[in-house]
């Protein structure tokens, strides 16, 4: 939600969980009886034997990542289900949903506890290997399933919004590389270290700034916040004209605020609304352009 690159950099970021696009995974027919664990993912046109996968291929890296956690030898007869409902390469963390829920298929069949730490780093394990790069933020607050403080190589921050929190999402349809944007975004800085180090000293203050108001529901100072945050966003270069075109639409149609999320150049943009406004703000950003538009809420939690 803030903090996006400059979180690689040790700048704190703010990421709350999605409640409504979700990744699954269940093996079926497990047992010592069955010789082969056959991967079964219709999201991407696949059923295969795990074996017969290359090991850098994500789901296969996410297996093994997980056998090595748990000292798994060799991996279960049966057939392993992969459902998501989240976008590919559109900055809603799919990768890390989607290790973290073949980890925990695999820990269950082996009655196998997994804490969420432990998930959390086999997923960025595996975002590591696939993106170059990984600040562990995805992986961490997909795992714990909460709203959070994240600082590169610090424990996480626990936030507890009083009230609840409505976010429009919209899909650009273009899909943007993780591993290309932080590359492109390194380079930058190795060129202008003092100008975006600056930079990102900024996001990293607007995510310190924003923990206050969204643990106290003040949705107009939040949605100011997303505002400048997407216009730094666009001045290290990771936004795009479709991106851009939708936060205008946002806030247009009367969304507090509205950014690009994720690493950018593609992917999505979320909008935060008034629970009222909330389809007005959805209909404007499908005519804007958006592949798809959903609504999702953050419920109020306490400690």
């Amino acid at each position: 939600m803030f903090g996006e690159h400059a979180v690689v950099y040790g700048q704190p970021a703010i990421a709350v969980p999605l409640n409504n696009l979700r990744a699954t995974a269940t093996i079926t027919a497990a047992g010592h009886s069955l010789e082969k664990l056959e991967v079964d993912a219709p999201g991407i046109a696949m059923h295969t034997c795990f074996d017969k996968l290359a090991e850098d291929h994500p789901l296969a890296a996410a297996i093994l990542e997980t056998m090595r956690t748990l000292n798994i030898s060799k991996a279960p007869g049966g057939t392993l289900h992969v459902h998501s409902a989240l976008p590919v390469a559109a900055g809603l963390g799919s990768s890390a949903a989607i290790t973290i829920a073949i980890a925990r298929a695999l820990a269950a069949c082996f009655a196998t506890e997994l804490p969420a730490t432990a998930a959390a780093q086999i997923a960025s394990a595996v975002e590591h290997l696939h993106h170059g790069t990984s600040s562990g933020i995805d992986p961490t607050v997909i795992a714990h399933h909460a709203a959070i403080c994240f600082t590169k190589n610090k424990d996480p921050e626990f936030i507890y919004p009083h009230s609840s929190l409505e976010l429009v999402i919209a899909d650009s349809g273009l899909t943007g590389s993780t591993r290309e944007a932080v590359n492109a975004v390194r380079k930058l800085h190795s060129d202008s270290p003092d100008r975006f180090s600056s930079i990102f000293a900024e996001i990293g203050a607007l995510a310190f700034s924003a923990r206050a108001p969204l643990e106290a529901g003040k949705h107009e100072m939040l949605g100011a916040l997303m505002n400048a945050n997407h216009s730094l966003l666009q001045a290290i270069g990771v936004s795009t004209a479709l991106l851009d075109a939708l936060c205008a639409a946002a806030i247009q149609a009367g969304a507090y605020g509205a950014k690009l999320t994720g690493a950018g150049t593609g992917g999505c943009m979320i909008a935060l609304v008034d629970k009222s406004g909330a389809p007005k703000v959805q209909k404007a950003l499908l005519a804007a352009g958006a592949k798809s538009a959903s609504i999702t809420t953050l419920e109020s939690t306490t400690r």
